[in-house]
């Protein structure tokens, strides 16, 4: 009879697969599971037991428990026989976690969509860099520059170094879902070990991630965290993971990394005026550069985006294959209104504001951009804001930026603020549709042309309002303008 055949394994593209198995080819087409149960030893058995039999059963991947003969009275067999047994697979157990693993390798050779994307050499560049010089590693920036695409494309790149991987998309949304914190530990453990995990609760999910990932060299990306007490259940420190471990986290508030050992802050830029250029035109004609009689058109959008992918794109895909005189309509209703897809992702940092950080941020949209850090300062502090305490979490949420001490603000950012289109009141999501502000500082102007307060002064002591009717004014004396 044959005791030799194979059974082989094909994947597109990669992989041809020959297993050799002693067992009979009925016996594979029948996937008949041998089981053995040895439930006594009898002192006759255990003098004759012959070596060789040992050695076949090894050969087959049983395991075996060496009886002993100066076994201690009392003592028990009945863990390491367990051990044994529990260890032990069969043929088909070990094909099936072979072809497992074959699959999770194949499917990190397939094209994906990150490849060829505008600007991305010179950010992974960087982050290269990092990656040699620390474990932890944050990359952090507004909402829509890019830091989840980034972060894509360095795992799809690093991956292979590592003995097991994962990526957690959206982590602050997992987080507040039912029972989410367990659930990501699941399947934060499922990938990296390649198996199916169960965690009862939140807290032994901790242990187990310490316990089963301490030796091995990870790779780990968590996506979208916002709060610091999220990496408390999934990797608050580098001795939860082996050496050379690396976590990369993606965050609008760079807060979330403070008081971790060992950590590098890259800051998410912005697009280049000509990858910007490239991008929006790859959405707006499906080419690297625009269309001719759209060049000048195309520039107004990209100085309008300024920089950030996500309002490239937007803006670029609702423009492609519209006719000039649309594009002239759409470009001058630009400062007026955002799109409600670009408005949704610049909220969120806002929204997760403290009431008097959002009423500094309103105010800085509105009239105080490009001023002096210490002059913004004393106007806020004089109106009972507490701008040193305010001003340091709006850059920590990457809501604001202070370059040779003047205050910026991205223009996309400051429209949502609505100080791009304060005397129509259409652009700010801080105003309401009725017109009036949601914060009772804000620096909004209703549909009418009438503003509910003003924080900011001109030398001579009158509000630099450009609403048409202020009606009222909060102006502060000379000595703090």
């Amino acid at each position: 009879r044959c005791l030799c055949c194979s059974m082989r394994v094909r994947y597109p593209f990669h992989f041809s697969l020959h297993f050799f198995s002693t067992e009979t080819p009925s016996s594979l087409q029948c996937k008949k599971k041998i089981r053995k149960k040895i439930q006594e030893t009898y002192q006759y058995e255990r003098q004759r037991h012959p070596e060789q039999l040992n050695s076949n059963l090894a050969q087959r991947g049983i395991n075996v428990y060496m009886d002993d003969r100066e076994l201690e009275r009392g003592e028990t067999i009945e863990p390491a026989l367990w051990k044994a047994i529990e260890e032990t697979r069969n043929e088909s157990e070990h094909i099936e976690k072979i072809v497992e693993y074959i699959s999770y390798k194949r499917s990190i050779f397939l094209p994906t969509s990150s490849k060829n994307l505008v600007g991305i050499d010179s950010r992974l560049e960087v982050l290269n860099g990092y990656i040699g010089k620390a474990i932890f590693i944050g990359i952090c920036g507004m909402g829509g520059i890019g830091k989840t695409t980034v972060a894509r494309v360095l795992y799809d790149k690093i991956r292979l170094q590592f003995e097991g991987s994962c990526f957690l998309g959206n982590v602050s949304d997992g987080f507040a879902e039912k029972d989410g914190p367990r659930r990501l530990q699941e399947q934060l453990l499922s990938e990296i070990l390649m198996e199916r995990a169960s965690v009862w609760d939140s807290s032994r999910g901790i242990e187990m991630i310490k316990r089963r990932l301490r030796l091995k060299k990870i790779l780990l990306i968590l996506d979208d965290v916002d709060d610091k007490k999220q990496l408390e259940f999934l990797a608050e420190e580098p001795g939860w993971f082996g050496p050379g471990s690396r976590i990369i986290i993606t965050s609008r508030d760079k807060n979330v990394l403070t008081g971790i050992d060992d950590t590098k802050i890259y800051e998410a830029e912005k697009l280049n005026d000509d990858d910007a250029l490239m991008l929006f035109s790859q959405k707006a004609f499906k080419n690297d550069q625009p269309a001719e009689g759209f060049v000048e058109l195309s520039k107004q959008v990209v100085g309008y985006a300024n920089g950030l992918p996500l309002a490239l794109e937007v803006i670029g895909s609702f423009l492609y294959e519209r006719s000039i005189p649309e594009w002239r309509g759409a470009i001058n209703r630009m400062n007026e209104i955002l799109d409600g897809r670009i408005i949704d992702v610049l909220r969120v940092s806002f929204d997760g504001l403290h009431e008097p950080d959002k009423k500094i941020f309103l105010d800085i949209a509105c009239f105080l951009k490009g001023f002096k850090t210490d002059r913004i300062t004393r106007i806020l502090d004089s109106r009972g804001f507490h701008a040193g305490i305010g001003i340091p979490v709006l850059i920590e949420k990457s809501l604001m930026s202070v370059s040779q001490d003047q205050v910026w603000m991205h223009d996309l950012l400051q429209i949502m603020g609505g100080g791009g289109g304060c005397s129509t009141g259409g652009g700010g999501s801080c105003c309401s549709s009725s017109g009036s502000s949601t914060s009772s500082s804000s620096s909004c102007c209703s549909s009418s042309g009438s503003s509910t307060s003003s924080s900011c002064c001109s030398s001579s002591g009158s509000s630099t309002s450009s609403c048409g009717n202020s009606t009222s004014s909060s102006c502060c004396s000379s000595s703090c303008c």
